[in-house]
């Protein structure tokens, strides 16, 4: 029952995501471990928080493009959906935006981990809007005699 993180559980998801966005933040809900993900706007990366499976995740606006890193993760989380572990310096990099006419959402995100990477990995991951969707309550239960 534990979430899969951050960027397994984006890269991993075939469930339709849901954006909420303010100018502090913007949350996205439906990723594959049930746990929504949280982008601070114009922040710096508090450097006593404690690691977590999303990661600490600060962006900015360049333009229509929302710029997010995030570094800081638990490590009980693994990269992409192959399982990959990491190290304590994986950092995600991420240029998201809306293309055609705002019907899809383009997430462009780069992976770093020299303890574990030789060269970056790249990919693009692409969400096409649905605007009838409604968050389903995802529970992962264990069940104990």
């Amino acid at each position: 029952c534990l979430p899969l993180g951050f960027p397994r559980g984006m890269i991993s998801t075939s469930l339709p995501l849901y954006i909420l966005q303010s100018q502090q933040a913007v949350a996205i809900d439906g990723l594959a471990g049930g746990r929504p993900r949280v982008i601070y706007i114009g922040l710096n990366h508090n450097p006593n928080y404690w690691p977590t499976y999303m990661g600490d995740s600060i962006g900015r606006w360049e333009g229509d493009t929302l710029v997010v890193e995030t570094v800081n993760f638990t490590d009980r989380t693994l990269m992409g959906p192959q399982g990959l572990p990491h190290s304590d310096e994986m950092r995600v990099l991420e240029r998201i935006k809306l293309i055609d006419n705002g019907m899809t959402l383009e997430d462009q995100m780069q992976i770093e981990d020299k303890k574990v990477l030789k060269n970056p990995w790249r990919l693009r991951l692409d969400f096409q809007r649905r605007d009838d969707f409604r968050p389903a309550e995802h529970i992962c239960e264990t069940v104990h005699p």
